[in-house]
């Protein structure tokens, strides 16, 4: 059975640049149920998301600002997830702002037994990341823009010899993702993964690590690390293995120790001092 969710956007806060990639992804958590969003759709931010209420079928919630500097956005937007948390219903929250007010609902609902999944930018504050169960960047769902198409213009009849084709560039001369964080910082959190599943030495399925590294830290991704996958970040720590089954890393664990043996060879007798 799906999840059952609440999504609640700010409005005032979030990009409305991705919104179609964002429910893309909040349909592989589950069922957004409930799907309201926040703000002052008269102007500023707010205003791009009209489109995106229709398509998305999105309640609004119009707030205006009733005294300039306070934010009767993020009130109205707490009001109800207290309102929906205490209605029942729902099995979990989706965030969609990049504002640290929200840390403390975030937790709030956590408190009550329901998971949160948090969507913002890169620069949203780790207190509000660390509260969510999840938390998706919104920015890494935008995709990239296609290249504007050029007229072709028919070329004259080349006299010079056929030119063989270029050979396609080696797959070094990609440019490589960069990574913001050690590998060792990585190897750590997995090792604490791997302790919470009471594993030991014993190999554990990829997808129960990931997730319990995710618990431990929400905001975790392989490409902080210079890695395009967790199997590729599993190879390059020191203590770590992976299993590979049909071409693919399924199971992961803590590398044996290697045991040194005694050695068999006969030891030279070093004769004592002879007594006089």
């Amino acid at each position: 059975m799906q999840r059952r969710l609440a999504v609640l956007i700010d409005a005032d806060n979030a990009s409305t640049k991705s919104n179609d990639r964002l429910f893309e992804e909040i349909a592989k958590l589950g069922t957004a149920t409930v799907r309201r969003a926040y703000g002052d759709f008269s102007k500023g931010q707010a205003k791009s998301w009209e489109p995106a209420l229709i398509t998305h079928a999105i309640v609004p919630q119009q707030q205006f600002a009733n005294v300039p500097g306070k934010n009767a956005t993020d009130f109205a937007l707490v009001i109800d997830a207290m309102d929906l948390l205490h209605a029942g219903g729902l099995d979990a929250f989706c965030i969609v702002s990049s504002d640290s007010d929200f840390t403390r609902l975030a937790t709030r609902i956590r408190e009550h037994g329901l998971e949160v999944f948090g969507f913002g930018r890169a620069d949203t504050a780790e207190s509000f990341r660390r509260a969510c169960r999840e938390f998706v960047e919104i920015g890494t769902l935008v995709p990239k823009s296609a290249p504007k198409s050029v007229r072709a213009i028919p070329a004259k009849p080349a006299k010079t010899p056929p030119v063989e084709p270029t050979k396609s560039a080696p797959s070094s001369a990609l440019k490589p993702i960069v990574a913001h964080a050690p590998v060792a910082e990585a190897e750590r959190l997995i090792l604490r993964a791997l302790g919470e599943t009471g594993a030991g030495g014993k190999w554990v399925a990829i997808a129960t690590v990931i997730s319990e590294v995710r618990k431990l830290d929400p905001a975790f991704k392989p490409q902080n690390y210079g890695s395009g996958l967790f199997s590729e970040l599993v190879d390059r720590t020191s203590c770590l293995e992976g299993n590979q089954e049909d071409g693919r890393c399924t199971q992961i664990r803590m590398k044996p120790k290697k045991v040194s043996k005694p050695s068999t060879e006969a030891q030279p007798v070093v004769a004592g001092p002879t007594a006089s």
